[in-house]
């Protein structure tokens, strides 16, 4: 692989890492629009931010494994549709039990075969200072 081919590689697992630190960020800012939206309380959308970290966090080394099964790519392709399907339930989400499903649930399990697939995939195609600098 020619070097500049090497660092594209990088553009869409960066971009992938940046959607799924950014999600949360946005969630929690807008808090208070999602209360009135849902017309429910901070708790109960404090909770599905909560319950989205948590769904991450308890499959993660599941999706790890599936990626050492399945390989880290498709694993990592496979995440991205999760995400994505997760990402369109939660944008035309009509109540707050399909934004948690949508959101916190399906999101969150594509969040946990993105992440670990990335980091292998980043791993696996860098050396060195390369793999420093990426």
């Amino acid at each position: 692989m020619s070097a500049v081919g090497r660092w594209k590689a990088l553009v869409p697992l960066g971009m992938a890492q940046f959607l799924v630190v950014l999600d949360t960020s946005v969630m929690n800012v807008s808090i208070s629009q999602l209360v009135v939206d849902f017309a429910t309380d901070i708790s109960a959308i404090q909770a599905t931010i909560t319950l989205y970290t948590l769904v991450m966090a308890a499959f993660l080394i599941t999706g790890s494994q599936v990626g050492d099964i399945v390989g880290r790519r498709r694993a990592f392709g496979v995440g991205l549709v999760v995400y994505g399907i997760g990402s369109a339930l939660t944008a035309v989400a009509p109540t707050l039990w399909v934004l948690v499903l949508g959101w916190s649930v399906i999101e969150g399990l594509g969040g946990a075969l993105v992440l670990p697939a990335l980091a292998a995939l980043v791993g696996g195609n860098y050396t060195g200072q390369q793999r420093a600098a990426a």
